[in-house]
């Protein structure tokens, strides 16, 4: 998720912009077909296998994750 704060005649307006990804977590989540742990667990996961904590995963990644 993006934002973005503009401060325009006294107001502070937010701008959101979300990535797909997030879009389709989001939806998912509030159709009830995944929870917040679901979510919680897959972003361990993530982590886990971010060796390089780039925030992607990369096949060296995966390479050094499953060697370890």
């Amino acid at each position: 998720m993006i934002k973005a704060w503009l401060h325009s005649n006294s107001f502070l307006i937010c701008f959101v912009s979300y990535r797909a990804a997030e879009f389709v977590i989001y939806k998912l989540k509030e159709m009830g077909k995944i929870s917040q742990e679901d979510i919680s667990l897959v972003m361990q996961e993530f982590e886990q296998l971010d060796v390089d904590d780039s925030g992607t995963l990369s096949p060296s990644d995966i390479t050094l994750a499953q060697s370890s």
